[in-house]
């Protein structure tokens, strides 16, 4: 397999945030909509929390101009914004038709002031909704990335300004690629690369990311069947290729023909066991060698690829990756996964002493994981920190900054890195 020619350097803290369930996702994107100070243009499928709504009426009051593009089976949802005066379009608007799904979950923030250093573009698989889901988001900080978002609005809305035009409005198929470009460069140095569906055909870019990818793949996804990123999947696996995954079992009968195809072709794959107060798994991301992570609202399906209102973001970052992987992690090991063969990096096939020690990932939010039991944890002055619990040490409580593992006369340097 070839090499991914990747930017993968030390991401700026304020470049990028990520937020899973944990991090109480309708109230993140309440803060975020409540800092807004000049436009708000949303494109998401499902919109109607409450704590979100109000921080949306806030920032109406305010003086923030908002334009909404929702799902019409939940337009209906948002009849009090619109009785305000916020204009509100689904994806049934003019000339365009209700036989597919508006599926993005996608906010451009501030892009309509002179500011560029304030403009931000919200999106992943967390819907505005209600009830607990294994969910993600990320919030870039970018003038070029809400460029592009903003054109894709735009396309839908059929116009720059407030009000939609009915006969400029383009959604599902009838949409083009509006995009100048597809790749941004961000301030902080790392790549990321944005498609839309349907007119991107995203799925083609995932297949050909998990072509190039050089030892490992892990990825949660709500729904999962496409044939063509399943057999990129099923080719790497016979060229040495490490695949493990965890599928929503909620969506059991439209997941288990791939699920089946790659548990036979030695993928770790499982089904989710959420707890008890959650509802679906419902991420559609998936990380490349611990240094890609592709998110966004489309599942790995025919519709989300060729019908849906969908968007996909790849973010070229380790630091952000290991905040992906942390979550994969956590699910994997939950549905019954084994983290006893992580990768080239980490295969602990031999745990001896003998063993060169070995930390996986270097860069961490909260836990790390070694090669070998009983690592001691240091900080850079030289003062023990803590101990691993069996193969595994627990940082969230620690400062971010520089670490060094210790195992005997071994050590390893890892660093602690939350972005917030």
């Amino acid at each position: 397999m070839g090499n991914i020619a990747v930017l993968a350097l030390t991401l700026t803290i304020s470049q990028i945030n990520t937020f899973f369930e944990d991090d109480d996702l309708p109230h993140r994107l309440a803060v975020t909509l409540s800092q807004a100070t000049s436009s708000l243009d949303i494109a998401f499928h499902q919109f109607y929390h409450h704590e979100v709504i109000d921080s949306l009426i806030s920032a109406y009051n305010r003086g923030v101009r908002i334009r909404i593009i929702t799902e019409h089976d939940y337009v209906s949802y948002l009849q009090s914004l619109i009785d305000m005066g916020i204009p509100v379009i689904d994806e049934g608007f003019g000339v365009n038709d209700t036989q597919h799904r508006m599926h993005n979950k996608f906010i451009v923030i501030d892009y309509w002031d002179s500011d560029t250093s304030n403009d931000y573009v919200w999106t992943g698989s967390f819907n505005a909704s209600y009830g607990l889901h294994a969910d993600n988001a990320i919030l870039i900080r970018s003038h070029t990335l809400a460029e592009l978002f903003e054109a894709e609005f735009n396309q839908m809305w059929g116009d720059t300004g407030l009000s939609p035009d009915p006969s400029a409005s383009r959604f599902g198929t009838r949409k083009t690629d509006v995009l100048p470009t597809h790749y941004v460069l961000l301030p902080s140095m790392n790549l990321v690369e944005v498609y839309f569906s349907p007119q991107d055909n995203p799925i083609d870019r995932l297949a050909q990311l998990v072509h190039y990818a050089d030892s490992l793949i892990d990825f949660c996804i709500y729904c999962y069947t496409s044939y063509d990123l399943r057999d990129a999947m099923i080719d790497g696996l016979g060229s040495g290729l490490t695949v493990r995954g965890v599928f929503d079992d909620q969506m059991y009968n439209y997941n288990r023909s791939v699920f089946n195809l790659l548990s036979q072709n030695n993928a770790q794959v499982y089904w989710d066991s959420l707890p008890e107060n959650f509802f679906y798994l419902h991420h559609k991301f998936m990380v490349i060698d611990d240094s890609i992570t592709v998110t966004g609202s489309m599942n790995w399906t025919y519709s989300g690829t060729t019908y849906n209102d969908e968007n996909v973001v790849i973010i070229y970052s380790r630091t952000v990756s290991s905040q992906y992987e942390n979550e994969f992690i956590q699910r994997f090991v939950e549905a019954g996964g084994s983290l006893v063969n992580v990768d080239d990096d980490i295969n602990p096939k031999d745990r001896t002493a003998s063993s060169k020690l070995k930390a996986f990932p270097m860069v961490f939010d909260s836990k790390v994981r070694f090669n070998l039991e009983g690592v001691r944890i240091y900080d850079a002055t030289g003062k023990l920190v803590g101990r691993s619990d069996g193969f595994v040490f627990d940082g969230s409580a620690l400062a971010d900054g520089v670490y060094f593992a210790v195992k005997g006369r071994q050590a390893v340097k890892i660093v602690k890195s939350r972005i917030r």
